[in-house]
């Protein structure tokens, strides 16, 4: 278990210091955004790649599941952090080097309802979620699952419950983001707030598990 936590440290560490050098070495306008056919679609500020230090991060959040997991479950939530950060890794490698290395060239123009349509989509899908999240029976594949929200029948209903809410939110604020706030702001609110939906779920699980143990 110590090879992988220190090999999740190592990678986070990797993914931090890459993102960093390569957002430093860019120049300040960058393609942001790219369209389906992976073609750059929007100029920006290099800044808005900073979100690439947070994303690695997260990764640490799955690290201190892994070590508060059900017993047999340590390695699974241990090696998910591992892989985490792999991907998170390739991620910055393939976007950001793609925007170091951009020519000049004149880009396509972009259609400014594609990043609306998503916004709300995504967000009627949480509030759909987030709907059937609290009738969700204890299940290897949907709701919200945590090693706390899984520690037992109890913890699972009312963690479930309390991502429901949170996804109603998410769902109602991606929505309304979608629709208010101009085309370009649209992709960077709605990920700080699946952000923030995500980490108020994960902490709700955890306070909700250290509840119930205080009953026992």
């Amino acid at each position: 278990m110590k090879r992988l936590y220190t090999a999740t440290y190592i990678l986070t560490a990797c993914n931090v210091l890459v993102a960093s050098a390569l957002i430093y070495f860019m120049p300040d306008q960058v393609p942001v955004h790219f369209n389906a056919m992976n073609e750059p679609d929007r100029l920006g500020s290099k800044y808005e790649f900073l979100v690439a230090i947070v994303f690695p991060l997260c990764g640490m959040l799955v690290v201190m599941a892994s070590k508060n997991a059900p017993l047999g479950k340590e390695r699974r939530w241990a090696w998910g952090a591992v892989a985490f950060e792999a991907f998170v890794l390739g991620w910055i490698l393939f976007f950001l080097t793609k925007a170091l290395l951009y020519d000049g060239a004149p880009l396509p123009k972009p259609d400014p309802s594609a990043s609306r349509w998503a916004a709300v989509v995504g967000g009627a899908l949480c509030v759909v979620a987030g709907n059937l999240m609290p009738k969700a029976d204890r299940n290897p594949f949907f709701g919200l699952r945590t090693p706390w929200s899984e520690a037992s029948p109890e913890t699972w209903r009312r963690s479930q419950r309390f991502g429901g809410y949170v996804g109603i939110f998410m769902g109602i604020a991606m929505v309304s983001l979608g629709l208010v706030l101009p085309a370009h702001l649209v992709t960077p609110a709605v990920l700080l707030v699946l952000l923030a939906g995500f980490v108020a779920a994960i902490v709700g699980s955890y306070v909700i598990y250290r509840q119930e143990l205080k009953k026992r």
